[in-house]
């Protein structure tokens, strides 16, 4: 069979400031802060009948998804109110990174432009 376990305990810190800036604009900024600690994993492939990439892919994917992790995220939004019925168009822009005890690391970058009724 092919099945990869992994079991980790989490820890999770966030906060949120936000303000108004006028009568129709509001700024709220977030950021959070998430640690996983890995517990226990396991990992059953038949390596033998896979080719070596794709044996190599398995083990860098294992190694990551069973390697302690911390999470830091930050998130700017800002909303212009359109009318007395909350309805508004925002912008959000935030960043991220991911650092692994596996030494293997990630980078998030988004935009997001919306509305809300």
């Amino acid at each position: 069979g092919r099945n990869l376990r992994t079991r980790h305990a989490y820890g999770k810190l966030s906060g949120i400031l936000g303000t108004r800036v006028g009568k129709r604009w509001s700024l709220t900024t977030r950021m959070d802060v998430l640690y996983k600690k890995g517990i226990t994993s396991s990992i059953d492939l038949p390596y033998a009948n896979m080719p070596e990439e794709f044996r190599e892919m398995a083990r860098e994917n294992y190694a990551f998804l069973k390697a302690d992790q911390t999470h830091l995220q930050l998130t700017a939004r800002a909303d212009y109110l359109i009318d007395k019925a909350l309805r508004s168009l925002f912008i959000q822009a935030g960043g991220g990174k991911l650092f692994t005890s596996a030494d293997r690391h990630q980078t998030l970058l988004d935009l997001t432009l919306g509305t809300t009724f």
